[in-house]
C-alpha cells in the first residue's frame, strides 16, 4: 500500500521556513529516490503530502527534505518519522 502522508518529530530546518510554502522533494532511504512533497512545519513537527507513489515507509525512519535545481540538491532539514498514513492504514511510532 502506497503511504501517503508522514508525520514527523524533532524536525531540524537549515533553511528558511519560506521555502517550504512551495513543493520539495524528500527522501527516507539513503539510497532512496526524490519524492515530491508539500511540507508544513509546525514549531518542531511537520506534516509531509508525498505526492508520487511510494511504499515501504515506516515509523522511525529518517525524513529529509531537499530542493533541487540545475546546480543539484540542496538539503533543507529533516527529522524522524512518528507515523504514516495511507487511505485504509495508519501506522505510529511507540517512541515518542
Amino acid at each position: 500500500m502506497n503511504v501517503k502522508k508522514l508525520y514527523l518529530r524533532n524536525i531540524n530546518l537549515l533553511s528558511d521556513i519560506k521555502i517550504f510554502e512551495k513543493d520539495i522533494f524528500i527522501k527516507v532511504r539513503s539510497t532512496g529516490k526524490l519524492l515530491k512533497a508539500k511540507v508544513a512545519i509546525q514549531k518542531d513537527s511537520a506534516a509531509v503530502e508525498i505526492l508520487q507513489d511510494e511504499k515501504g515507509i515506516s515509523p522511525g525512519q529518517a525524513c529529509v527534505f531537499y530542493s533541487r535545481d540545475n546546480l543539484g540538491e540542496r538539503v533543507l532539514g529533516g527529522g524522524w518519522i512518528n507515523k504514516t498514513t495511507n487511505k485504509n492504514l495508519s501506522t505510529e511510532s511507540t517512541d515518542h
